[in-house]
């Protein structure tokens, strides 16, 4: 008996030094995480560096809206391990329980950090058309991503959706009303906003990029996302938080700038098709006098050009 009592006490001070171990291995982890950006009271987001999807990390403006009884978090970046780096951020933060998962729109580098934060208590929202896109998209996606890394991340960490948002839908985090508010086709047909009423700060992930070059989505549209600009330009709110980009910008001046650059693409491109000049060719001219205004151009400009061509022959 006395052996018995002695293989058990043993057993129960291992399994506690493994979940001691366990636990203080996940705080040191957080240690090494950078603090997010606070740049309202209670909205904080982990600034974007610039970078190509898949092969680079933190490559978007992410981040958390901290109320009086819960938090919401907005976009959850690129990988399973941006989205835990994310968590240990809100937990430097506060310890009041996250309650949302809000996905501005589709793309890998603000959905697949989704499997971070797989909890039965927390609400993944998103645009009407995002949980088909993600269906559609996110394994490839995901696949793309361990090709590139030499990870074997499980589909099991994607997550979809669960409540949509058709025009608005009101959040209240405990004295802190958000609007999660959908546009039309844009960026991509599954764009969202998220406006925090307390501070008059509107979330725009990637419907607004300051600095760097504008990345067009292939379901988005030219025109309903120079539209959706002119909207944002009149909006009176007091701050913005673009997708990607330096998070202190003039609303009004990177609006036009965005707006700029997209219709003279719009223009060149319908006269290339209105002339049938050969595309290819094409490419090498259309909007070269924009290079020196955008970050990363060489990378995304003759993509851009290829989607919005894709689109207007078709008008």
């Amino acid at each position: 008996m006395g052996k018995l009592f002695t293989s058990l006490a043993l057993l129960f001070m291992s399994f506690t030094y493994v979940q001691t171990s366990v636990a203080a291995q996940a705080q040191s982890n957080c240690e090494k995480v950078l603090p997010a950006v606070k740049i309202q009271e209670g909205i904080y987001v982990r600034p974007s560096n610039n970078g190509i999807v898949f092969e680079d990390e933190d490559i978007a403006n992410i981040g958390f809206i901290v109320g009086k009884k819960s938090i919401a978090v907005i976009d959850t970046g690129g990988s399973i391990h941006e989205g835990k780096r994310l968590i240990c951020q809100i937990k430097k933060v506060s310890d009041l329980p996250i309650r949302y998962v809000i996905n501005t729109h589709v793309h890998p580098d603000h959905t697949l950090g989704n499997g971070a934060f797989d909890d039965t208590e927390i609400t993944f929202i998103g645009h009407k058309n995002l949980a088909h896109a993600m269906g559609v998209l996110s394994k490839t996606y995901l696949r793309r991503y361990n090709e590139k890394t030499g990870e074997s991340v499980s589909d099991k960490t994607i997550i979809l959706p669960k409540t949509s948002v058709e025009n608005e839908l009101k959040i209240d985090l405990g004295n802190r009303i958000i609007t999660l508010i959908a546009t039309q086709k844009a960026h991509t047909n599954n764009d969202l906003m998220v406006h925090d009423q307390k501070t008059d700060t509107l979330w725009l992930s990637d419907l607004l990029f300051h600095k760097h070059i504008p990345v067009f989505g292939k379901s988005g549209s030219i025109n309903g996302w120079l539209e959706v600009i002119e909207e944002i330009k009149n909006k009176s709110v007091k701050n913005v938080v673009p997708g990607h980009g330096p998070l202190m910008l003039d609303k009004v001046k990177a609006s036009n700038d965005q707006s700029r650059y997209l219709t003279l693409l719009r223009d060149e491109i319908r006269k290339n098709i209105s002339t049938d000049a050969d595309l290819t060719e094409a490419m090498e001219s259309i909007g070269v006098e924009e290079k020196s205004n955008w970050e990363m151009f060489s990378a995304f400009h003759k993509r851009n050009i290829s989607y919005i061509f894709s689109e207007l022959e078709w008008e």
